[in-house]
């Protein structure tokens, strides 16, 4: 019987190959043997993700929705679609800190594990570093292809960084792509669509990218106390409202 999962297992007698010998052996068992494998190659396309230490452990389970529109962006980010996350403060402040980016790499991580082949998890401000690290050169080419064809494609922080007129042909490139092929995506702002579209001044790109990706994406703002001062020691009452970023 296997010790694993209490399959019955049948014995068979194995030969020296110099028949001095016969010994009893146990096969595998093929339920566990198989259930071993989907474990590592779930953890195979966790890793291919290249995400941070600091995203490690930010599942869906681990998300602590404080108010409403936490928990239903939770719901409906873990239904899949293509969603606009836009960060709000419950009181006075700038909106960080809400859960949005958790909520991200969360659906990257899920669909990592159902079987997603492609998913890109970027930071914008990170991803415009290395465009123009990249710029004019075949590099960048297959960066911006990959951004465009991938299953699923996270832009986390998107109002953030410089925003160069490489940076917004780029996002134009990336948002008209994938809205007219309808391809999952998940963007994450502090900022509300008509103020990201002033950010992209640089060649009238700005209301040409929010356009396509309202039109891709339902936009749902995440309001909630800032858990990076919430988790703070001089404020341990309000701790409770869990480490979401």
């Amino acid at each position: 019987m296997c010790t694993g999962c209490g399959a019955e297992l049948h014995p068979y007698l194995e030969d020296d190959i110099y028949g001095r010998w016969q010994r009893w052996q146990f096969p595998p068992c093929r339920p566990c043997d198989a259930r071993d494998q989907e474990r590592w190659q779930k953890a195979e396309r966790i890793a291919s993700l290249g995400l941070a230490p600091r995203h490690a452990g930010m599942t869906f389970e681990a998300y602590e929705p404080v108010t409403d529109s936490q928990r239903h962006a939770l719901e409906r980010v873990r239904a899949g679609g293509s969603l606009w996350l836009v960060g709000l403060a419950s009181k006075d402040g700038p909106g960080t800190g809400t859960g949005k980016s958790h909520l991200s790499v969360a659906a990257c991580i899920a669909a990592a594990e159902a079987g997603a082949v492609h998913v890109e998890y970027h930071v914008a401000p990170e991803l415009y570093a290395r465009l123009r690290g990249e710029a004019m050169s075949e590099g960048m080419e297959d960066t911006v292809r990959d951004l465009c064809e991938c299953d699923l494609l996270v832009l986390d922080d998107l109002d953030k960084g410089r925003k160069t007129p490489l940076a917004a042909e780029v996002v134009y490139r990336i948002a008209e792509e994938r809205s007219v092929n309808g391809r999952r995506t998940l963007v994450t702002t502090n900022s509300r669509p008509g103020e990201v579209a002033g950010l992209f001044r640089e060649g009238g790109y700005g209301p040409a990218i929010v356009s396509r990706l309202r039109g891709l994406c339902d936009v749902l703002t995440v309001e909630g106390p800032d858990h990076r001062l919430t988790a703070r020691p001089e404020f341990p009452e309000a701790r409770k409202g869990g480490t979401n970023r």
